[in-house]
């Protein structure tokens, strides 16, 4: 949790517009994009093409950004129609680049093309909308078969397949009928779910699909 806890990079829009071009070769402006542990700056370039520049928490560990990169590399090579966003190679054929902060801490950068399109929360839910957003959600989990990658492992406190952690939280439920429901998922969970887990398959997945990280065409 310590990444969620620490204060996300500010670089100066000009500081980023310099590392843009620096690393990328590309001329353009910058505007701060919403995020809750890196800095995340949209790219206009002068040619009109856009992307997204990503400056990783300090706190971030190497392996776990190497692991986002290779899992969005992974997706554009067995499965290339993913509406998702690609990696955009440095001038010298990397996939991010290595600075220090203002503070001296130093961090991983890294460009990424920009998805066009509308929050999903914004618009009115049909059924034939959400029978979309689940095959969207099963194809791009499929893509991802077969992705491993050492950064995988990283701990995740929402991660379900370690649910039981949370146990000591269930007092923090204050509404009574609410919390005997999850003391019922959470015992049966441990009882009858976790003594199993390790005997199933596994793979990475998207587990975070949610109608603030998915994006909608404008006219459809």
């Amino acid at each position: 949790m310590t990444a969620l806890s620490t204060t996300a990079p500010d670089l100066a829009p000009a500081a980023v517009e310099a590392l843009v071009h620096r690393l990328y070769g590309i001329e353009g402006s910058t505007r701060p994009l919403a995020g809750e542990r890196d800095q995340n700056c949209l790219v206009q370039a002068s040619d009109g093409c856009r992307y997204v520049f990503k400056i990783s928490n300090p706190s971030e560990p190497a392996s776990v950004v190497d692991f986002q990169i290779a899992a969005l590399d992974h997706i554009a090579r067995v499965s290339p129609d993913q509406p998702v966003p690609r990696v955009v190679r440095t001038l010298e054929g990397r996939t991010h680049g290595n600075i220090a902060l203002p503070e001296g801490l130093p961090t991983r950068v890294r460009m990424l093309t920009y998805l066009d399109g509308i929050q999903i929360r914004e618009t009115v839910r049909t059924a034939a909308q959400r029978r979309a957003m689940g095959t969207g959600l099963a194809e791009l989990n499929r893509a991802l078969h077969g992705f491993a990658h050492p950064g995988a492992a990283h701990d995740l406190l929402w991660n379900v397949a370690t649910a039981h952690r949370l146990a000591e939280k269930l007092d923090g439920i204050v509404d009574e009928n609410r919390r005997v429901l999850a003391q019922a998922f959470m015992t049966r969970f441990t009882e009858h779910v976790l003594p199993r887990l390790a005997a199933l398959r596994s793979q990475v997945i998207h587990n975070d699909y949610h109608l603030y990280n998915v994006l909608v065409a404008p006219d459809d």
